[in-house]
């Protein structure tokens, strides 16, 4: 799929079309799924997170530039981005007393 087409996608997404999400989500979640996986090493964490992505996806399509990056690029910054969110948040769960 070409990059046009991806971002037509979420174009598509922006104006409220939910086949768009499906499609989208059809097309990425396996790469979303494995990149959350490796940063937080647990599958039931990996699995909420990518739904939680693809959720954003749908809330903040209309924000997406293509001047700032690919449309996977755009997902994947943000599933970083969750993940890692994740792992400081129980790294401060086991930390704190109580």
């Amino acid at each position: 799929m070409s990059e046009q087409d991806w971002v037509a996608v979420v174009q598509s997404i922006a104006a409220g079309d939910q086949p768009a999400l499906h499609q989208l989500y059809e097309m990425a979640h396996r790469i979303v799924f494995t990149l959350v996986m490796r940063i937080t090493a647990n599958r039931e964490t990996a699995e909420e997170l990518t739904i939680d992505v693809f959720h954003d996806v749908w809330r903040r399509a209309s924000s997406y530039d293509a001047a700032n990056g690919t449309v996977l690029g755009w997902i994947m910054n943000q599933a970083r981005s969750r993940a890692i969110d994740r792992l400081r948040f129980e790294t401060r769960q086991k930390r704190s007393p109580g």
